[in-house]
């Protein structure tokens, strides 16, 4: 079923969309959760409560893309119950290893104190990944927004892990600059 089909489902209250959404996006999803906590059962249940978030935030919210809809939702979800278990004990995530390749690139999160600091570096970030090339933006996002180990971001662009680790490692610095040409302190 395509994605209008599956949001006018959730327009129309009918418990079907929850099913079909399952059945598109459920691996995807479970893919994006397990890449952030590292553990089966976490991410299973981060995926039930990405379901019903998305069943209380539709309608009224209409998703242009219900993929990154959901993918954002699982992913908050997520992050949220990796801070809060504190899984730096448990180890396994690919999350942190993710968190050390940007921390040179980004502005550390106690700097950026308010919300327009926040959507400032956002709309620098967006700006960046729309000026470039559409492998690039994809490496991009698997990798830190979706939490996806470099040798599965290869696999997934068709690219070796070293030119994968190489064109990340080049953005991250352009990423870099491009923020501090904007004003953005790091």
């Amino acid at each position: 079923m395509h994605d209008a089909g599956i949001i006018d489902l959730f327009f129309d209250r009918d418990e079907n969309a929850l099913r079909e959404t399952e059945e598109k996006y459920g691996r995807y999803l479970l893919k994006v959760a397990n890449n952030v906590l590292g553990d089966a059962e976490s991410s299973k249940e981060c995926l039930n409560d990405a379901y019903f978030r998305a069943w209380r935030s539709i309608p009224p919210q209409r998703p242009e893309s219900l993929r990154a809809y959901l993918s954002k939702i699982v992913r908050n979800l997520a992050l949220n119950r990796l801070e809060s278990e504190n899984a730096v004990k448990r180890g396994g995530s690919e999350c942190f290893l993710i968190f050390e390749e940007l921390a040179d690139a980004l502005p550390d999160s106690e700097e950026a104190t308010d919300k327009s600091d926040s959507e400032e570096i956002s709309r620098a970030i967006n700006s960046f990944l729309e000026k470039q090339d559409a492998k690039k933006r994809q490496m991009f996002v698997l990798r830190y927004f979706c939490s996806f180990s470099v040798k599965e971001t290869a696999e997934k662009c068709g690219k070796s892990e070293s030119a994968v680790k190489v064109a990340l490692m080049r953005m991250r610095g352009e990423l870099k600059a491009e923020l501090e040409k904007g004003g953005i302190t790091l």
